[in-house]
């Protein structure tokens, strides 16, 4: 390398209030010096980040932020993601629950006392008052190093004005770099056509300039594959600082699980080690889960027809004490899927009726119970 190319520009800085300039190796060395962001949520949002999680009304994004927000304080795992480990000060900004809600969501459990949250007096709210500058003055008192906003739309009413917009995030990110904080702020999602439509971040409501100016984009939808229980996944729609894990060949999805610990409802992994995709997520009949459905269907089917008989019904009774949505027909449907036709559940009925009675009279040592399947 030349000694002109390797020289330092005589201009070694260029500093306005606004604007920086300064050799890159600079930037490398201070760079190299900061400590690795932890995960705070998996891949899905680091420290220091600014995450936007978009999703229809009703679909869960406020019980899965105050989810993580609890394990964040508390110092604990969540959802088989990598968390930081360590108590961390919170702050949940509450635009839209009362305090009823907030009992309602908790039960009787106490949490961390520092998860902290903020919601508006409306009654003492100036008209123009700015709620970043409020929120930023709260989070500096409180020492809070996660915040959360649920949701954008109080802070500004059109979210489809791109300057507005700009403005907003602008003021956003002016709020984490001063107070060195992350930031997860919760948003809805257009309208579509097609429930089968699948997530990007382009379906975010409002304008584009939100994804632009935010780090990580994750979307929230309902699945199709299971109504009870009802799994939820997330796609990462955007990553600006790591490789996106969860970006659709596979995505992250829970369910609410009544706990009998006393922890009231929890978020719980839907599949182990989150194996789906989202296009499974979103098709009515994925193999997976509806054989995971019918197991379920043929392991009632064969108790009763150990004993020589066969009731949809009962079928039915038995799998909707245990939560789940399903009628006489749909077991039929199970069954019949399962072993190829309506006569041969029949027959598989007869099978074991024989097999029932050989073992009674002594004649077989153990009934053959074991029946010809058939792959879904």
């Amino acid at each position: 390398m030349s000694s002109k190319i390797n020289a330092i520009p005589e201009a070694k800085e260029v500093t306005s209030e606004a604007l920086v300039v300064e050799p890159v190796n600079a930037v490398l060395e201070r760079g190299r010096s900061i400590a690795q962001p932890r995960p705070l949520c998996g891949s899905l949002w680091q420290e220091g980040e600014i995450l936007l999680l978009f999703g229809d009304g009703g679909v869960g994004k406020t019980f899965f932020a105050l989810a993580l927000c609890e394990a964040l304080a508390e110092g604990t795992a969540f959802l088989d993601l990598e968390t930081p480990g360590v108590p961390m000060p919170v702050i949940y900004f509450d635009f839209e629950m009362s305090d009823k809600a907030w009992a309602r969501r908790f039960g009787s459990r106490e949490v961390a006392n520092n998860f902290l949250r903020g919601a508006i007096q409306w009654a003492k709210l100036e008209d123009g008052e700015d709620m970043v500058k409020l929120m930023k003055e709260k989070v500096e008192a409180t020492g809070s190093e996660v915040v959360v906003v649920d949701n954008v739309s109080t802070l500004e009413s059109d979210t489809n004005d791109g300057k507005v917009m700009t403005r907003l995030m602008r003021s956003l990110i002016q709020f984490r770099d001063e107070l060195g904080v992350s930031l997860l702020v919760l948003a809805h999602t257009k309208k579509v056509a097609d429930p089968k439509t699948e997530l990007t971040a382009d379906l975010l409501t409002g304008s584009k300039r939100q994804q632009n100016f935010a780090d990580s984009v994750v979307g929230m939808r309902t699945s199709r594959v299971s109504s009870r229980p009802e799994p939820v996944y997330l796609k990462h729609c955007k990553a600006r600082n790591v490789e996106i894990e969860f970006g659709g060949d596979r995505v992250i999805d829970f369910v609410k699980v009544d706990t009998t610990d006393g922890r009231g409802v929890q978020l719980r992994p839907f599949t182990d080690g989150y194996s789906m995709s989202e296009k499974e997520h979103l098709s009515s009949d994925s193999g997976e889960v509806v054989s995971d459905k019918t197991r379920l269907v043929i392991e009632e089917f064969e108790k009763q027809s150990e004993r020589g008989v066969l009731s949809y019904s009962a079928i039915a009774k038995v799998l909707q004490a245990r939560g789940y949505r399903i009628t006489d027909k749909t077991v039929k449907e199970h069954l019949v899927k399962y072993f190829g036709s309506e006569g041969e559940v029949k027959e598989e009925v007869e099978r074991k009726k024989k097999n029932l009675s050989l073992f009674s009279q002594g004649s077989i040592s153990t009934p053959n119970s074991e029946p010809q399947r058939k792959e879904l």
